[in-house]
């Protein structure tokens, strides 16, 4: 099982090192494809609609606003305002420079073969690990991601879980250098490590809270000193 999902998280890892490359070479007058994504509920065409009486109306609000409540608490997705990220479950926002460019919820739908309006739990049971939010230079090919991903019931530590990806890395021609101690952002202390693959470098913030761990991945084109940190610094806790 855990081979599975180290394989799961490396196959995700390559594939955003593959999308800073080609941020990197794109043309200004290029443009993906954004395949449509299909809505995850219909409404039922044959049936007439029911009009409760008042008294059941304001039963059912209230249902509805205890269900809302409880579907926010739970729910450990974050959202943008603008070129400002906010997840209010790990504490932190990230405010992307005025000419990066946002993916959409359905260019990461698409991604992951979700719904576009998906619940950040309902993914995890769904395909196991899903970026939250991705933000990239179309200049340099420099991105961000936020990345939740279900450890399938395995009982972990940050340092259990950096030892076993290392030799995976390695598998696939990566160097990985960790970083001591921790950083702490947001309501969470994480741990960090460098990669190095294909001439792309990247730095992962890793938590792990129960079987779910988050990561917080910068990949950068070209590195040189404070590259990194700068990207780092437009992270901020709440």
């Amino acid at each position: 099982m855990m081979k599975k999902v180290l394989l799961t998280a490396i196959s995700l890892f390559v594939l955003v090192f593959a999308l800073a490359a080609c941020g990197n070479n794109n043309d200004d007058n290029d443009t993906a494809p954004v395949v449509p994504v299909t809505p995850s509920e219909t409404l039922p065409e044959d049936n007439d609609p029911i009009v409760p009486d008042e008294d059941e109306d304001e039963d059912q609000d209230e249902d509805t606003q205890d269900q809302d409540n409880v579907a926010n608490e739970d729910d450990i997705r974050g959202n943008w305002d603008g070129n400002v990220y906010t997840n209010h479950h790990l504490g932190i926002t990230f405010t992307a420079p005025a000419d990066w460019e946002i993916s959409t919820d359905a260019e990461l739908a698409t991604l992951f073969g979700l719904t576009s309006n998906f619940n950040g739990l309902n993914a995890l049971q769904t395909v196991g690990i899903f970026s939250d939010m991705m933000a990239i230079c179309p200049e340099t090919g420099n991105n961000v991601q936020v990345i939740f991903e279900s450890l399938d019931g395995l009982t972990m530590t940050e340092t259990d879980y950096i030892n076993e990806m290392i030799p995976e890395f390695e598998a696939i021609g990566a160097s990985v250098t960790v970083i001591p101690g921790t950083i702490s952002l947001g309501n969470r202390n994480w741990y960090s490590y460098d990669t190095l693959l294909f001439g792309i470098d990247g730095r992962q913030l890793l938590s792990i809270q129960g079987d779910v761990a988050v990561m917080l991945v910068i990949t950068t084109i070209t590195y040189s000193d404070g590259v990194v940190e700068e990207i780092l610094n437009m992270f901020d806790s709440l």
